[in-house]
Order: structure tokens, then C-alpha cells, then sequence
């Protein structure tokens, strides 16, 4: 029961993300007594499954985690958002966060802050405290930390810092004994770098994420489930653990963790999403759309097989070529093509789902890297032709209710879809109209993934892929799902308490609460009360500074370097 008392303040909170970590996979360990610790937190604490942003990607979550809002007020809707008045796409980060971190807002009520590895923290934000950027910086040859002189000062103490351990150039060789290695010295690594900031820097929250749960079961998840469509016996033989032996680990450290926390200190564990076995299914949502007569591919208004194929193909190949010679090629030449071929360069910008696209005769396309359609929108895109107002609303609706009648699976004759969202019922805010028109969720069971219209080997908008086709396209056998992990212990937290409708949103908020300060009230997360002995009244005020600091974006190299991470890690098309 709430009451006007305000509950005692805690003095600090310590949190550990365990990216994509899913409940699926703890519980039936913890029942095995294969996790201890946690096992201990689930009587000690409260938790549940957290709902992740839709779709459940991480940069949107993570800015949801440390905002305590909705992507159309943060305006992070994935790791790149589309370039205005064209078919370009930009990298984003941290500076591109439009809504205050949570170590921003505890900065301005004097309290200090350390983040360590969260993603969309690059540019590191100045904060009362420290910043370790994450998956979206370029390396620890950037400028990755603030304060900057702690990069050589954390190389001093623990050796090198590795921010992301570079998994694909193993995974593809078939090296996975050597990506497991790479995994785990990565974790072992930040665990060091924690320990160190713990015992030397001063810190009211920190806040920390482990990728390497993420990464495991990206690259891993065939080894476990014996259902898995790459599942190999003899594989599974050697690396079948492997997933268990990064959560065993984790839990270990989660132990020593607790009690170098005094009593004074709550523990929050929370996950970004959650993650599963990927099927075989593959969604080409472009085909689908071609199918449905909203969409025409390159050449197919011409009666030339030549014509039908030529410019699309050209396109793809220019931005192949591109891929591997902007990794070579230094500034001053980068420079000189862009000068002499602006055309060209700016295509090598867009997404690969695009070079086939006729746009003059399209209505609606996908860039295919996420579940998700935009509308060639007249004013908005540069060759748009569905004008604004009722004829796009007409479009939407109608294609909302075909994604929901028609998209089916031919072998099965099941539908696949979810359900479908027009933008405005996930998101509101000043930069809801960055967001596409219509977002799709896909079934998750059997996990429904999206793919490339131009990779597709037969025409079909929905196919099931064979083991052949799996390996020698590299998919991940493991994909992320909608629900991620939550939970909480310490001071003034309820024991065995199971908590339901959690947001990535009501982090934010709770951590504030349980330090005994106001959430701002722009927030859309809630204070998670059913979790706390004595929740008190939630007090609520205006934060005053209207935004974060203003900070600069990637430099071009930067970027290039980032944009190849994040294809090798599945984000990109």
C-alpha cells in the first residue's frame, strides 16, 4: 500500500546487464543447480520477464534503458536511421540520443555515475563520473572513455580493454574453439575493469553490460538445441556447453559481486531481450510487397531479361566493390570519388535492399534489416509518389490488414505474423515520425527472421531455407526475442516477489526512487512498487535542462570502421 512516508533512500545501485540474456535458458539451470547465486537472488529479490522495445534490437532498448522512454521521444529506433529526402541511411549514436541518461539527470543532483560497455554511449557523455563507450564505438583507438586519460590509466591497471571481441572472423572459418576464447578473455577482461573501477572511483550508480551472453548465443545456439536446423551431434559433443559455461561464469562473478556490495547497495540484472533458436523460415518482405503490387524491382517494366537485371545488379555490385575498397582507400581519395562520382558514393550509402528498387512504381519497401515498411511518401522521399494524407493512411491500413491475412508460410499454411503496428501505436513523442510507417512481429516460435530480397534463390516472399542455404548465407543461429530478464535485490526489496508487464522503460525510474529522488516527468517508465517493501510516494518533477549535452558524431572513418562491426554482428544489411 503506498503512503506518503518516503521509503528510506538506497545509497547505491549497482547494475549488471546480461545482454539478450533470456529466462528460458536460466530457470531450468537454476533448477539444475547449475547457477547458484542466481538462484539465491530469485528468493532474495524480485523478478520477472522485461519487455523489450518493438522490435526487440539493441540500440533502441539500451537508450530505453538509461532514458526511461519510448524511441519517439530518444529518437533511436536501431543502430542506423534514414537520411531525410533520400534512400541513404546514417549510422547513429550516442550523440544522436535525444532524450537525458539517467547518469546525466543523478549528475545534475550530484551524484556520481559509472557506465561501463552500454550500448549507444559513444560519442562518452560528460557526466559526474566515468563513460566506457560500447558496441557502437569504433575501438579503444577512439576516444572511448570519459574521462579521457582513463583509457591509458584502465591499460595500466588490467592490460587491454576489449570493447567487442571481433567474433566473425572465427565463426565463418568454422574456428569456434578460438571464438569461445575470444568470448570469454573479453568477459574476463571486464570483469577486471569493473573490479578496478569498484575499489578506486567514487560511484552512487554503475552500471555495466556483458555482451558475451549475447555473443555466445548468437553464434552458438545450434551447439545446444538438438531441434536446431545446424544442428551437428559431433558438434554439439564439443561446444554444446558453451552457452552454459558463459552463464556459469557470470554467476560466479554475480557471487563475488555481492559481497563486495555493502548493505546499503541494491543489485539490479536486466537484459536488453531475450534471445532463441532462429528456424529456417526467412521473410523477404520486399518480394512480398512486389507480390502485392505495391513494389517493382529494377527492369521489370522491361521486356529485356538484360533490362530487368542490369541496373539493380549494377547498384549491388558498385556497393560490394565499395565495402572492401573504402577499408583501403585513405581520406584524400575517398574524397577525390566523391567529388568525381557523387552519385555513386551516395548509393554506396543506402541499403543493400534497395538497389533493386524501381521507385518511380513503388508505394511502400523495406529496408529489410528489421521488421518494418516505409511508404515512398511525396515530400518525404525523394521519388515518392503516394501522397500525404488519406491516400497514405488508405495504404497503411491495407497493407497492415494483407501483413495480417495473407503473409503465410507455404509449407505449413500458417499465418506468420503477429501482429502489426502503424508507428503511432508503439510510438509517441517529437521524433516519432523518424520511425517507419508500420512495424511487423513476426512469430517468434518458429522464429520468423528477415532477409534480403536480392539473396533469395526462389521467388517466394516466404521460404524455408535449407542447411546449404543457412551455412553458406553465415545466419546466426541464434536471434533475439521480445522479453528479457529482470531482476532485483537488496535493501528494501520484496523476496520471491514475481513481477509482471516490466518495461526496459521502468528502470530508469525505479533506480531513481530507490535512490530517494524524483523521476522526471517525461519519462514513460513506472516505478516497479510491487517490487519494494515500502514503495512510498513516487514524486515527480520537471527536469529542467531539456536535453543532453550536445555532443559530436562519428568522423567518416569512424563511422566505416563502426558500420563494419555492426555487419559482421548481424545489424546491417
Amino acid at each position: 500500500m503506498m503512503t506518503d512516508v518516503p521509503p528510506p533512500a538506497v545509497r547505491r545501485v549497482m547494475v549488471v546487464g546480461l545482454d539478450g540474456a533470456t529466462w528460458d535458458l536460466i530457470t531450468p539451470w537454476v533448477r539444475q543447480g547449475k547457477l547458484p547465486h542466481l538462484a539465491q537472488l530469485l528468493t532474495e529479490g524480485a523478478h520477472g520477464p522485461l519487455a523489450s522495445t518493438i522490435p526487440p534490437i539493441s540500440a533502441p532498448a539500451w537508450v530505453s534503458f538509461m532514458t526511461g522512454v519510448n524511441p519517439g521521444k530518444h529518437g533511436i529506433y536501431h543502430f542506423q536511421e534514414h537520411v531525410p529526402n533520400s534512400y541513404q541511411a546514417r549510422l547513429v549514436s550516442g550523440a544522436d540520443v535525444k532524450a537525458p541518461t539517467i547518469w546525466r539527470i543523478l549528475s545534475d543532483a550530484g551524484k556520481s555515475s559509472i557506465a561501463v560497455n552500454v550500448a549507444m554511449t559513444f560519442p562518452p557523455e560528460r557526466v559526474n563520473g566515468i563513460v566506457i563507450a560500447g558496441v557502437d564505438a569504433p575501438g579503444t583507438g577512439s576516444q572511448y572513455t570519459y574521462p579521457p586519460e582513463l583509457a591509458k590509466e584502465l591499460e595500466s591497471a588490467i592490460g587491454e580493454y576489449i570493447i567487442e571481441p571481433g567474433l566473425v572472423e572465427h565463426t565463418r572459418r568454422g574456428r569456434y574453439d578460438a571464438a569461445f576464447q575470444a568470448i570469454m578473455h573479453a568477459m574476463e577482461q571486464r570483469f577486471k575493469a569493473v573490479e578496478y573501477l569498484m575499489a578506486t572511483k567514487p560511484w552512487n550508480l554503475f552500471v555495466v553490460n556483458f555482451r558475451a551472453t549475447d555473443n555466445i548465443q548468437h553464434h552458438f545456439w545450434h551447439f545446444l538445441d538438438p531441434a536446431h536446423p545446424l544442428y551437428d551431434p559431433q558438434s554439439a559433443g564439443r561446444y554444446g556447453d558453451c552457452i552454459l559455461r558463459v552463464y556459469q561464469r557470470l554467476d560466479e562473478w554475480i557471487g563475488v559481486l555481492r559481497r563486495r556490495l555493502d548493505a546499503e547497495a541494491a543489485l539490479i540484472l536486466v537484459s536488453d531481450h531475450g534471445a532463441g533458436p532462429a528456424s529456417a523460415k526467412a521473410v523477404y518482405f520486399n518480394r512480398w510487397l512486389a507480390q502485392q503490387g505495391w513494389l517493382t524491382f529494377v527492369g521489370e517494366r522491361s521486356r529485356s531479361l538484360a533490362g530487368r537485371l542490369r541496373a539493380g545488379l549494377m547498384g549491388f555490385l558498385w556497393k560490394s566493390i565499395w565495402h572492401y575498397l573504402r577499408k583501403w582507400l585513405g581520406k584524400r581519395t575517398k574524397d577525390t570519388i566523391r567529388r568525381l562520382f557523387p552519385t555513386l558514393y551516395d548509393r554506396a550509402r543506402s541499403p543493400a535492399s534497395y538497389f533493386a528498387i524501381d521507385w518511380a512504381h513503388t508505394q511502400a519497401y523495406s529496408d529489410e534489416f528489421r521488421e518494418a515498411i516505409w511508404v515512398n511518401l511525396r515530400g518525404r522521399e525523394p521519388q515518392g509518389i503516394v501522397s500525404p494524407g488519406e491516400e497514405y493512411e488508405r495504404l497503411r491500413r491495407e497493407i497492415a490488414r494483407r501483413l495480417s491475412e495473407s503473409l503465410i508460410d507455404p509449407e505449413t499454411g500458417e499465418h506468420i505474423v503477429e501482429r502489426v503496428y502503424l508507428r503511432e501505436e508503439l510510438y509517441h513523442g517529437p521524433y516519432a515520425e523518424q520511425a517507419p510507417d508500420i512495424f511487423v512481429q513476426l512469430r517468434e516460435e518458429p522464429y520468423y527472421r528477415t532477409r534480403l530480397s536480392h539473396t533469395a534463390r526462389r521467388p517466394d516472399p516466404v521460404q524455408t531455407l535449407s542447411r546449404e542455404e543457412l551455412l553458406e548465407d553465415f545466419l546466426p543461429p541464434g536471434l533475439h526475442r521480445s522479453e528479457g530478464i529482470i531482476l532485483l535485490a537488496g535493501p528494501n526489496i520484496k523476496a520471491g516477489v514475481q513481477l509482471h508487464n516490466a518495461s526496459i522503460m521502468d528502470i530508469a525510474p525505479t533506480i531513481l526512487h530507490l535512490m530517494g529522488l524524483p523521476v522526471p516527468s517525461h519519462m514513460d517508465g513506472r516505478v516497479l512498487v510491487e517490487a519494494l517493501e515500502r514503495p512510498g510516494e513516487v514524486q515527480y518533477r520537471d527536469w529542467g535542462a531539456g536535453g543532453p549535452a550536445e555532443r559530436l558524431g562519428y568522423s567518416e572513418e569512424e563511422e566505416e570502421l563502426v558500420r563494419e562491426k555492426l555487419a559482421g554482428l548481424g545489424y546491417l544489411g
